[in-house]
Protein backbone atom coordinates (compact mmCIF):
# COMPACT_ATOMS: atom_id res chain seq x y z
CA UNK A 1 0.00 0.00 0.00
CA UNK A 2 1.28 3.54 -0.86
CA UNK A 3 2.36 6.19 1.55
CA UNK A 4 0.85 9.42 1.62
CA UNK A 5 3.05 12.57 2.28
CA UNK A 6 2.54 14.37 5.45
CA UNK A 7 3.35 17.93 6.83
CA UNK A 8 3.94 16.90 10.00
CA UNK A 9 6.44 14.61 9.73
CA UNK A 10 6.20 14.18 13.94
CA UNK A 11 3.72 11.36 13.21
CA UNK A 12 5.94 9.37 11.71
CA UNK A 13 7.72 6.34 13.20
CA UNK A 14 11.14 8.02 14.54
CA UNK A 15 12.96 4.79 14.05
CA UNK A 16 11.56 4.18 10.74
CA UNK A 17 12.79 8.08 9.64
CA UNK A 18 15.75 7.27 11.01
CA UNK A 19 16.60 3.71 8.97
CA UNK A 20 15.39 6.06 5.87
CA UNK A 21 18.07 8.39 6.43
CA UNK A 22 20.53 6.31 6.78
CA UNK A 23 19.46 4.37 3.63
CA UNK A 24 21.41 6.79 1.32
CA UNK A 25 23.55 4.57 -0.94
CA UNK A 26 19.86 3.04 -1.60
CA UNK A 27 17.89 5.92 -2.57
CA UNK A 28 16.58 4.53 -5.39
CA UNK A 29 15.17 1.98 -3.64
CA UNK A 30 12.80 3.94 -1.55
CA UNK A 31 9.60 4.05 -1.44
CA UNK A 32 8.06 6.84 -3.52
CA UNK A 33 4.50 8.71 -3.12
CA UNK A 34 3.07 9.74 -6.30
CA UNK A 35 1.83 13.37 -7.01
CA UNK A 36 -1.78 13.23 -7.82
CA UNK A 37 -2.10 16.72 -9.22
CA UNK A 38 -1.91 17.99 -13.11
CA UNK A 39 1.91 18.15 -13.92
CA UNK A 40 3.79 20.90 -16.53
CA UNK A 41 3.58 18.85 -19.94
CA UNK A 42 5.93 15.71 -19.81
CA UNK A 43 6.80 15.94 -16.08
CA UNK A 44 5.97 12.92 -14.01
CA UNK A 45 8.17 12.35 -10.38
CA UNK A 46 7.36 10.89 -7.63
CA UNK A 47 8.10 12.18 -4.43
CA UNK A 48 10.62 10.13 -2.44
CA UNK A 49 10.11 8.99 1.44
CA UNK A 50 13.74 10.12 1.63
CA UNK A 51 15.12 12.98 1.16
CA UNK A 52 11.90 14.94 1.39
CA UNK A 53 10.71 13.14 4.82
CA UNK A 54 13.68 14.29 6.64
CA UNK A 55 13.71 17.67 5.09
CA UNK A 56 10.26 18.30 5.95
CA UNK A 57 11.63 17.46 9.98
CA UNK A 58 13.91 19.57 9.69
CA UNK A 59 11.81 22.89 8.76
CA UNK A 60 8.90 21.59 10.86
CA UNK A 61 11.95 21.61 13.57
CA UNK A 62 13.41 24.42 12.28
CA UNK A 63 17.05 22.65 12.18
CA UNK A 64 18.13 25.61 9.91
CA UNK A 65 21.98 24.47 9.86
CA UNK A 66 21.32 21.16 9.30
CA UNK A 67 18.65 22.33 5.90
CA UNK A 68 21.67 24.32 4.67
CA UNK A 69 24.29 21.42 5.15
CA UNK A 70 21.53 18.64 3.40
CA UNK A 71 20.89 21.70 0.17
CA UNK A 72 24.70 22.39 -0.22
CA UNK A 73 26.85 19.32 0.75
CA UNK A 74 24.08 16.42 0.34
CA UNK A 75 21.86 17.42 -2.00
CA UNK A 76 24.69 17.19 -4.84
CA UNK A 77 25.49 13.97 -4.03
CA UNK A 78 22.43 11.88 -4.08
CA UNK A 79 21.64 9.88 -7.15
CA UNK A 80 20.52 12.19 -10.51
CA UNK A 81 17.09 11.44 -11.03
CA UNK A 82 17.12 12.05 -7.18
CA UNK A 83 18.24 15.54 -7.69
CA UNK A 84 16.32 16.33 -10.51
CA UNK A 85 13.27 16.15 -8.68
CA UNK A 86 14.46 19.07 -6.43
CA UNK A 87 16.51 21.00 -8.76
CA UNK A 88 14.87 20.55 -12.70
CA UNK A 89 13.12 23.59 -13.79
CA UNK A 90 9.83 21.12 -14.73
CA UNK A 91 9.67 20.70 -11.63
CA UNK A 92 10.72 24.17 -9.77
CA UNK A 93 7.34 25.27 -11.88
CA UNK A 94 4.92 22.82 -10.51
CA UNK A 95 2.88 24.06 -7.71
CA UNK A 96 2.48 20.71 -6.12
CA UNK A 97 5.87 19.49 -6.53
CA UNK A 98 8.68 18.00 -3.83
CA UNK A 99 10.55 22.03 -3.40
CA UNK A 100 7.00 23.65 -3.79
CA UNK A 101 5.89 21.29 -0.68
CA UNK A 102 8.82 21.90 1.36
CA UNK A 103 8.12 26.36 0.43
CA UNK A 104 4.43 25.42 1.34
CA UNK A 105 5.98 23.37 5.06
CA UNK A 106 8.32 26.54 5.79
CA UNK A 107 5.73 28.54 5.14
CA UNK A 108 2.97 27.10 7.78
CA UNK A 109 6.07 26.79 10.46
CA UNK A 110 6.31 30.37 10.10
CA UNK A 111 9.66 29.88 9.13
CA UNK A 112 10.52 33.12 6.85
CA UNK A 113 14.42 32.79 6.79
CA UNK A 114 14.10 28.75 6.15
CA UNK A 115 12.11 29.63 3.19
CA UNK A 116 14.24 32.36 1.90
CA UNK A 117 16.93 29.26 2.32
CA UNK A 118 14.79 27.49 0.01
CA UNK A 119 14.21 29.93 -2.18
CA UNK A 120 18.03 30.61 -2.49
CA UNK A 121 19.28 26.88 -3.11
CA UNK A 122 16.64 25.55 -5.52
CA UNK A 123 14.64 28.17 -6.73
CA UNK A 124 16.62 31.26 -7.34
CA UNK A 125 19.78 29.64 -9.40
CA UNK A 126 16.91 29.35 -12.27
CA UNK A 127 15.68 32.44 -12.49
CA UNK A 128 16.92 35.69 -14.12
CA UNK A 129 18.14 38.26 -12.07
CA UNK A 130 15.30 40.90 -11.62
CA UNK A 131 16.90 43.76 -12.00
CA UNK A 132 14.06 45.44 -14.22
CA UNK A 133 16.27 45.05 -17.42
CA UNK A 134 14.06 43.54 -20.63
CA UNK A 135 17.07 41.52 -21.60
CA UNK A 136 17.68 39.78 -18.07
CA UNK A 137 15.31 36.86 -18.98
CA UNK A 138 17.34 36.11 -21.78
CA UNK A 139 20.63 36.12 -20.21
CA UNK A 140 20.10 33.00 -17.53
CA UNK A 141 21.97 29.94 -18.87
CA UNK A 142 19.65 27.36 -17.24
CA UNK A 143 19.09 24.56 -19.46
CA UNK A 144 15.61 23.43 -20.95
CA UNK A 145 13.94 27.17 -19.40
CA UNK A 146 11.94 28.74 -22.03
CA UNK A 147 13.51 32.53 -21.85
CA UNK A 148 11.65 34.99 -19.64
CA UNK A 149 9.84 32.16 -17.86
CA UNK A 150 10.37 33.31 -14.63
CA UNK A 151 9.58 30.74 -11.45
CA UNK A 152 6.57 31.51 -9.13
CA UNK A 153 6.33 31.32 -5.35
CA UNK A 154 3.69 28.85 -5.07
CA UNK A 155 -0.08 30.78 -4.81
CA UNK A 156 -0.83 28.38 -1.71
CA UNK A 157 2.08 29.76 0.34
CA UNK A 158 0.77 33.80 -0.37
CA UNK A 159 -2.60 32.68 0.52
CA UNK A 160 -1.73 31.06 3.96
CA UNK A 161 0.54 33.84 4.92
CA UNK A 162 -2.35 36.15 4.06
CA UNK A 163 -4.71 34.49 6.25
CA UNK A 164 -2.05 34.69 9.08
CA UNK A 165 -1.62 37.94 8.39
CA UNK A 166 2.37 36.51 8.74
CA UNK A 167 4.36 40.40 7.94
CA UNK A 168 7.55 38.33 8.14
CA UNK A 169 7.13 35.69 5.47
CA UNK A 170 5.68 38.96 3.14
CA UNK A 171 9.00 40.71 3.80
CA UNK A 172 10.67 36.78 2.68
CA UNK A 173 8.44 36.68 -0.46
CA UNK A 174 9.18 40.21 -1.51
CA UNK A 175 12.92 39.57 -1.15
CA UNK A 176 12.50 36.45 -2.96
CA UNK A 177 10.24 37.14 -6.04
CA UNK A 178 9.53 41.14 -6.16
CA UNK A 179 6.56 41.11 -7.32
CA UNK A 180 4.64 38.44 -5.09
CA UNK A 181 2.35 40.68 -3.37
CA UNK A 182 0.38 41.37 -6.54
CA UNK A 183 -0.49 38.26 -7.97
CA UNK A 184 -3.41 36.86 -8.43
CA UNK A 185 -4.86 33.86 -7.31
CA UNK A 186 -5.18 30.98 -10.30
CA UNK A 187 -8.46 30.28 -11.69
CA UNK A 188 -10.40 27.39 -9.88
CA UNK A 189 -11.98 24.52 -11.97
CA UNK A 190 -15.23 26.23 -11.27
CA UNK A 191 -13.65 29.39 -13.17
CA UNK A 192 -13.63 31.41 -10.47
CA UNK A 193 -10.51 32.65 -7.71
CA UNK A 194 -12.48 30.91 -4.61
CA UNK A 195 -11.89 34.58 -2.84
CA UNK A 196 -8.46 33.38 -2.30
CA UNK A 197 -7.30 36.50 -3.10
CA UNK A 198 -4.11 37.69 -0.89
CA UNK A 199 -6.07 41.18 -0.15
CA UNK A 200 -9.28 39.66 0.11
CA UNK A 201 -7.83 36.81 2.64
CA UNK A 202 -6.19 39.34 5.12
CA UNK A 203 -8.88 41.41 4.76
CA UNK A 204 -11.53 38.64 5.89
CA UNK A 205 -9.27 37.82 9.01
CA UNK A 206 -9.41 41.53 10.19
CA UNK A 207 -5.28 41.65 9.36
CA UNK A 208 -5.22 45.06 8.41
CA UNK A 209 -1.62 46.00 9.72
CA UNK A 210 -0.61 43.06 6.79
CA UNK A 211 -2.81 45.00 4.34
CA UNK A 212 -1.09 48.27 5.34
CA UNK A 213 2.52 46.58 4.72
CA UNK A 214 1.41 45.12 1.51
CA UNK A 215 0.10 48.33 0.37
CA UNK A 216 3.07 49.70 1.37
CA UNK A 217 5.29 47.31 -1.37
CA UNK A 218 3.45 49.05 -3.79
CA UNK A 219 1.17 46.40 -4.30
CA UNK A 220 -2.01 48.12 -6.03
CA UNK A 221 -4.94 47.54 -3.90
CA UNK A 222 -7.47 46.96 -6.99
CA UNK A 223 -5.06 45.50 -8.72
CA UNK A 224 -7.71 42.61 -9.65
CA UNK A 225 -10.46 45.31 -10.62
CA UNK A 226 -13.13 44.49 -12.60
CA UNK A 227 -12.90 40.32 -11.60
CA UNK A 228 -12.13 41.53 -7.79
CA UNK A 229 -14.60 44.23 -6.23
CA UNK A 230 -13.20 44.72 -2.65
CA UNK A 231 -15.86 46.88 -1.46
CA UNK A 232 -18.45 44.70 -2.63
CA UNK A 233 -16.55 41.41 -1.70
CA UNK A 234 -16.60 43.07 1.79
CA UNK A 235 -20.21 44.05 2.40
CA UNK A 236 -20.82 40.48 1.93
CA UNK A 237 -18.74 39.10 4.39
CA UNK A 238 -20.04 37.75 7.65
CA UNK A 239 -19.28 40.33 10.04
CA UNK A 240 -21.31 42.21 12.68
CA UNK A 241 -22.92 45.81 11.66
CA UNK A 242 -19.75 47.35 13.72
CA UNK A 243 -16.86 45.66 12.20
CA UNK A 244 -18.32 46.16 8.53
CA UNK A 245 -18.03 49.87 8.77
CA UNK A 246 -14.79 49.83 9.87
CA UNK A 247 -13.70 47.67 7.54
CA UNK A 248 -15.71 49.32 4.43
CA UNK A 249 -14.51 52.75 6.03
CA UNK A 250 -10.71 51.34 5.84
CA UNK A 251 -11.20 50.50 1.91
CA UNK A 252 -12.87 53.87 0.93
CA UNK A 253 -9.82 55.30 3.08
CA UNK A 254 -7.44 53.68 1.04
CA UNK A 255 -9.24 54.54 -2.50
CA UNK A 256 -11.31 51.58 -2.90
CA UNK A 257 -13.96 51.71 -5.37
CA UNK A 258 -17.38 52.66 -4.47
CA UNK A 259 -19.29 53.27 -7.67
CA UNK A 260 -20.05 50.25 -9.91
CA UNK A 261 -19.70 47.74 -7.72
CA UNK A 262 -22.94 46.54 -6.56
CA UNK A 263 -21.95 46.79 -2.88
CA UNK A 264 -24.79 49.24 -1.80
CA UNK A 265 -27.34 47.26 -3.53
CA UNK A 266 -25.90 44.28 -1.52
CA UNK A 267 -26.32 45.95 1.63
CA UNK A 268 -30.08 47.04 0.79
CA UNK A 269 -31.18 43.42 -0.30
CA UNK A 270 -29.95 42.18 3.05
CA UNK A 271 -33.28 42.63 5.65
CA UNK A 272 -30.59 43.02 8.34
CA UNK A 273 -28.73 45.65 6.06
CA UNK A 274 -26.48 48.05 7.93
CA UNK A 275 -27.66 51.22 7.48
CA UNK A 276 -24.10 53.01 9.09
CA UNK A 277 -22.77 50.97 6.18
CA UNK A 278 -24.84 52.22 3.60
CA UNK A 279 -24.46 55.69 4.96
CA UNK A 280 -20.70 55.23 4.41
CA UNK A 281 -21.05 53.97 0.79
CA UNK A 282 -23.36 56.83 -0.11
CA UNK A 283 -21.05 59.53 1.17
CA UNK A 284 -18.69 57.66 -0.74
CA UNK A 285 -20.35 57.67 -4.47
CA UNK A 286 -22.37 54.44 -4.32
CA UNK A 287 -25.03 53.91 -7.43
CA UNK A 288 -28.57 54.46 -6.17
CA UNK A 289 -29.73 53.18 -9.03
CA UNK A 290 -28.51 51.19 -12.03
CA UNK A 291 -26.17 48.16 -10.46
CA UNK A 292 -27.25 44.93 -9.24
CA UNK A 293 -24.78 43.13 -6.71
CA UNK A 294 -22.71 41.61 -9.61
CA UNK A 295 -21.96 45.15 -10.93
CA UNK A 296 -24.22 44.54 -13.41
CA UNK A 297 -27.26 46.63 -14.78
CA UNK A 298 -30.53 46.49 -12.61
CA UNK A 299 -34.14 47.45 -13.62
CA UNK A 300 -35.19 47.64 -10.14
CA UNK A 301 -34.65 50.41 -8.09
CA UNK A 302 -32.85 50.34 -4.48
CA UNK A 303 -35.88 51.88 -2.82
CA UNK A 304 -38.25 49.34 -4.24
CA UNK A 305 -35.53 46.95 -3.05
CA UNK A 306 -35.41 48.29 0.24
CA UNK A 307 -39.13 48.14 0.96
CA UNK A 308 -39.55 44.46 -0.78
CA UNK A 309 -37.25 43.19 1.85
CA UNK A 310 -39.20 45.23 4.73
CA UNK A 311 -36.15 47.30 5.96
CA UNK A 312 -37.76 50.72 7.04
CA UNK A 313 -34.90 52.39 8.23
CA UNK A 314 -33.34 51.87 4.64
CA UNK A 315 -36.32 52.88 3.07
CA UNK A 316 -35.94 56.14 5.08
CA UNK A 317 -31.93 56.66 4.34
CA UNK A 318 -32.99 56.00 0.62
CA UNK A 319 -36.01 58.21 0.65
CA UNK A 320 -33.85 61.65 2.02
Amino acid sequence: MQQHLELDPSRRNKSTEQNQIAKTSKLDDAQSLPLTEAQPPGFTPTLPSYPQTYLLSLISSHDAPSLSSFLLNTLPQLQPQTQAIYSSFDALRSQVSAPALLLLAATHAEASEIFKMLWSALYAPHNPVQTGSPTDASSSSTPNRPDSVALQIPYSCLHHAALKGDISLARAFISCSPTALSRSPPPSLRGSNDGKSQILTALRHGHLDYLDFILSRDVELEHEWPRGRLVRAAVRMEWDDQEMEKRVRWLVGKGARVRGTGALRCVVKDLEGSVRVAEVLLENGADVEGFDENGEQEVDSLLMEAVGVGNGEMVKLLMK
